[in-house]
C-alpha cells in the first residue's frame, strides 16, 4: 500500500477506534453526576457534522485547488454518518463497495463460510432480485463482523492489550480484498472520483492534503485532540447529540447553534441549510426536548429578502438565530473588506477572491458599495436585496418578534478570510445597532475571549472589556463564556475569579460613558446591571473537545464561583440563561419546564 493510502485510511481507523474507547469510558461513569438543585443550561453547543458544512468551498478558500478540494470534501462527506444510518452502515457502504459491481467473486467464499443462504450459482448469473438479496445479506454479515471486532478491540484496549494487527488491515482482509498491501483507496471515493484519487496519489497530493487538513487543528490542540474532533464530526447527528448529553451529564439543557456557511463560501454542503432544520427538530424529539435550537442568519443570502428560511425555521421550533461576524459582516454594516490579493505568500488566492466577489460584488461593479446585492429578481424589492437592506430587515424582524440573536464575539474564529474576526466581531460594531434597535435581545458568544485571563492593561484594550460594557449597559444584552479553556488551569480559575470581582466593583461606581472608548461611547446613565446578572455558562461543545480535560469544564467554572462569588453560582449556571430565554418572543417554544416565569 502506498504511504499516502496508509495515512488516509489510518486516520479513519484511529478515529473509529478512539471514538469507541471514548464512548466506553463515558458509559463506565466518567461523567460526574449532577449535584445542583436547579436547571443547569449550557448556552453554547453544536450538533452539526461535516455534512452540514461546505467543505469544498472552505478548502478552496484556503488555497487548495478546486478539484482537489472537491475530492477531499467528497471523501470526508462519505465518511460522515447520517442520522438515519449507523456509523457501521456508513463504513460498510464505503469500504466494501467498489463501484457498479457491488459484490466481487472473492466475497462468495466468505459468504458460504458465514452460512449466508444464496443460490449455488456463479454470482454473474444471478437475477437482479437474487443479487440484491445476496448483497444485502452479505453486507449485514460484514457489518456484524466489523462491530464484533471493534467491541473486542475496545475491551482489549481497556485491559492494555494491543491488537495483533492494525484495524485497517483487518477491515481490508474482511472485505475480501487481496490484502492491506494493495488496498484501493479509490473505494473510499464517491462514484466518478476513484480514478482521480488514485491519480492524486501518484503525485503525492494526498500526503499534502492530509497534512493540510490536520494542520489547522494542530495549531490549537494536540494531534489527539484533532482526532477527537474529527471522530465527533463524522458521526451521524443523533450519535453526536447523544455524546453531547452523555459527556455533560451535569447539564439539563443545551442551547445549540446551526451554521449557514453556503453563501459565505459560495459552495453547497450535502445537506442544504433549509433542510438541516428538519434534522435538528428530530434531534430535539429524540432527546426529550433538552436541546434548544438557534438557526442562523447570513446577510449574503440576498435573494432571501423576506427571510423565508428563518421564518420557516421559527415555525419548526427554533427560538433564535446565530450571527457570525468572522464570516465577513458586522451589525453596523459600515464597510466592505478589501479584495484579497492574488497571492498570500506562495499561496494563490483565486478561491478567496471569487468568494469575496460572491459576498460583496456579485453585480461586477467597479465601484464596490456596501449596498450592492445580487441581480434583482423583484424590482419592487431592489433596495432590500442588498447587504444593508437584508441586514436591516433581519434586525427589525428580530426586534419586533423578540427573536434572540447569538453573536460570535472574539477576534478569533472560523474566518471567511484571515483577519475578519478582528475586523468584524469588534463589539463597537454593536453600539450603532443597539441605538437603532434598542430592544434587540443579544447574547455575545465567548464574552470577548481570552483577555479575561490576562493583565489589566490587556483586558482594558480587549473585546472582553467591551463585552462586559455592553452587558452592563443594555438590559437585553448577555454574555456566554463558551470555549474558555484557560479556566481548566488553576491559574486561570484564580485570574477569572479576580477579574469578575473587579469588573463587578467597577460597574457599580463607573458610568457607562466612561467605560467605552472614545471611538464608540454610549451616552447612557450609570449602569443598572451587574455583570453577575448577565454572564452564563457555555462549553462550546464540540469545538472545545480538542482541548485536554475539556470534560471538566463545569467543575472548573464551579471552582471560580466560590467564596464571595458563590452567591452568583446559580445565576451563572442557569438563572441568567432562563432570564434571557424567557425574554424571547418565542418562549412558548422552549421546553415546557423552562417556560414558567418563576
Amino acid at each position: 500500500m502506498r504511504t499516502s493510502y496508509r495515512i488516509l485510511i489510518a486516520i479513519f481507523g484511529i478515529v473509529v477506534a478512539s471514538n469507541s474507547v471514548a464512548a466506553e469510558a463515558w458509559e463506565k461513569g466518567a461523567c460526574r453526576k449532577k449535584d445542583m438543585d436547579y436547571p443547569v443550561v449550557d448556552f453554547h453547543a453544536h450538533t452539526f457534522n461535516f455534512r452540514h458544512l461546505p467543505l469544498r468551498g472552505i478548502l478552496y478558500g484556503w488555497g487548495v485547488p478546486d478539484f482537489v478540494a472537491g475530492v477531499a470534501a467528497d471523501i470526508i462527506w462519505g465518511m460522515t454518518g447520517r442520522v438515519e444510518e449507523s456509523a457501521a452502515d456508513q463504513f460498510a457502504s464505503l469500504q466494501y463497495r467498489t463501484g457498479s459491481d457491488a459484490i466481487s467473486v472473492d466475497f462468495r467464499t466468505r459468504a458460504i463460510s458465514a452460512n449466508i443462504d444464496y443460490l449455488d450459482a456463479p454470482i454473474e448469473s444471478l437475477s437482479t432480485p437474487e443479487r440484491d438479496r445476496f448483497d444485502r445479506e452479505l453486507n449485514e454479515y460484514l457489518v456484524s463482523e466489523l462491530e464484533n471486532e471493534q467491541a473486542m478491540r475496545t475491551n482489549a484496549s481497556a485491559l492494555g492489550q494491543p491488537a495483533d494487527t492494525p484495524l485497517t488491515d483487518y477491515f481490508a482482509d474482511l472485505s475480501g480484498q487481496p490484502g492491506a498491501s494493495s488496498f484501493n483507496i479509490g473505494a473510499l471515493a464517491p462514484d466518478g472520483h476513484a480514478a482521480m484519487v488514485n491519480a492524486m496519489a501518484e503525485l503525492k497530493i494526498v500526503d499534502r492534503l492530509v497534512a493540510l487538513l490536520i494542520k489547522p487543528f494542530e495549531l490549537v490542540a494536540t494531534v489527539q485532540g484533532a482526532y477527537r474532533f474529527f471522530a465527533v464530526m463524522i458521526q451521524p447527528e443523533d450519535k453526536l447529540a447523544q455524546q453531547l448529553l452523555d459527556e455533560n451529564c451535569m447539564v439539563d439543557y443545551f442551547v445549540h447553534y446551526m451554521m449557514d456557511l453556503e453563501p459565505v463560501y459560495n459552495s453547497a454542503p450535502p445537506v442544504a441549510f433549509a433542510d438541516q432544520h428538519a434534522i435538528v427538530k428530530k434531534m430535539r424529539e429524540l432527546n426529550d426536548d433538552r436541546l434548544i435550537t438557534f438557526s442562523a442568519f447570513v446577510p449574503f443570502r440576498y435573494d432571501d429578502y423576506d427571510l423565508s428560511i428563518l421564518k420557516t425555521a421559527i415555525a419548526s421550533g427554533v427560538v433564535g438565530a446565530k450571527y457570525y461576524p468572522p464570516s465577513g459582516y458586522s451589525a453596523s454594516v459600515d464597510r466592505i473588506p478589501r479584495k484579497p490579493k492574488r497571492f498570500r505568500g506562495i499561496i494563490y488566492q483565486g478561491g478567496a477572491r471569487k468568494q469575496w466577489k460572491h459576498r460583496y460584488n456579485p453585480l461586477g461593479s467597479n465601484r464596490v458599495r456596501r449596498n450592492w446585492g445580487v441581480t434583482v429578481t423583484n424590482p419592487s424589492k431592489a433596495k432590500e436585496q442588498t447587504l444593508e437592506g437584508v441586514s436591516q430587515r433581519f434586525f427589525e424582524f428580530a426586534e419586533n418578534e423578540g427573536l434572540l440573536i447569538f453573536a460570535h464575539h472574539t477576534p478569533q474564529g472560523f474566518e471567511g478570510y484571515k483577519g475578519y474576526g478582528q475586523e468584524f466581531a469588534d463589539p463597537c460594531k454593536w453600539l450603532p445597532r443597539l441605538k437603532e434597535n434598542p430592544k434587540l435581545r443579544l447574547i455575545l458568544g465567548h464574552s470577548g475571549g481570552d483577555a479575561w485571563y490576562g493583565t489589566d492593561a490587556d483586558f482594558d484594550r480587549s473585546f472582553g472589556v467591551q463585552a462586559h460594557n455592553l452587558c452592563v449597559t443594555y438590559e437585553n444584552v448577555y454574555c456566554d463564556f463558551g470555549y474558555h479553556e484557560n479556566v481548566l488551569t488553576d491559574d486561570g480559575k484564580n485570574a477569572l475569579r479576580t477579574r469578575l470581582q473587579a469588573m463587578h466593583d467597577r460597574s457599580t461606581t463607573t458610568s457607562a460613558a466612561e467605560l467605552f472608548p472614545q471611538s464608540c461611547r454610549t451616552t447612557h446613565a450609570p449602569m443598572e446591571y451587574s455583570i453577575f446578572d448577565k454572564i452564563m455558562y457555555g462549553s462550546d461543545w464540540m469545538m472545545v473537545i480538542k482541548e485536554r480535560n475539556y470534560e471538566k469544564m463545569v467543575s472548573a467554572f464551579e471552582a471560580v464561583f466560590t467564596g464571595d462569588l458563590s452567591q452568583y453560582k446559580e445565576r451563572f449556571f442557569g438563572g441568567n440563561a432562563l432570564a434571557i430565554l424567557r425574554k424571547s418572543g418565542k418562549a412558548d417554544q422552549l421546553p415546557e419546564p423552562l417556560q414558567a416565569g418563576d
